[in-house]
């Protein structure tokens, strides 16, 4: 998408790469400044050719942020375990849709805007561990505690309901 996260965490000395579709990737140069440590690949994730386009495979750092609900079981497994096979050291940043919301999406406001389908949840961070064993989990951050923190005493009410449905971002490193 049109995150321009790299400028937010940029050490002086990362290597970052934006993976997209060609018309998001063209709207991207179009909009964000470039830079020189900053590759955008026009491609689809599934489409395991962007990994030969990453120069260090040693050290990387996989976010995965908005998608994966949109993707099957399969193709999410395959992804990571093309992901594990072409790099050292991985850890992963991954957004995780749980099963009611998947099974629920007429809710969602993503869903009512673009007739999107989610297609792929877990109810549990851990549970990702059972579909790509290659991993383990290290933490995981749900939605809903954030929310509570911004939000009216009505989240901080039904937030013990909303946890279980909410998204989660989770940590992950691979198992060598």
């Amino acid at each position: 998408g049109l995150d321009d996260r790299f400028t937010r965490v940029d050490n002086g000395q990362i290597k970052w790469y934006n993976i997209d579709f060609e018309n998001i990737i063209n709207l991207r140069e179009k909009l964000i400044d470039q830079h020189e440590r900053v590759t955008n690949i026009a491609s689809s994730a599934l489409d395991y050719q962007w990994i030969n386009q990453i120069e260090n495979k040693e050290n990387i750092l996989i976010i995965a942020e908005g998608f994966l609900m949109y993707l099957n079981e399969n193709e999410v497994k395959d992804l990571f375990s093309e992901i594990s096979k072409n790099f050292e050291n991985v850890e992963l940043l991954i957004e995780l849709m749980s099963k009611w919301m998947v099974k629920n999406q007429k809710v969602h406001d993503t869903v009512r805007t673009t007739g999107a389908t989610f297609k792929w949840g877990i109810n549990e961070s851990k549970d990702f561990e059972k579909i790509c064993p290659q991993y383990k989990i290290l933490t995981d951050y749900n939605l809903t505690d954030k929310m509570k923190k911004y939000s009216p005493i009505f989240i901080r009410i039904i937030s013990p309901f909303l946890r279980k449905r909410n998204n989660r971002i989770a940590k992950f490193k691979k198992i060598n």
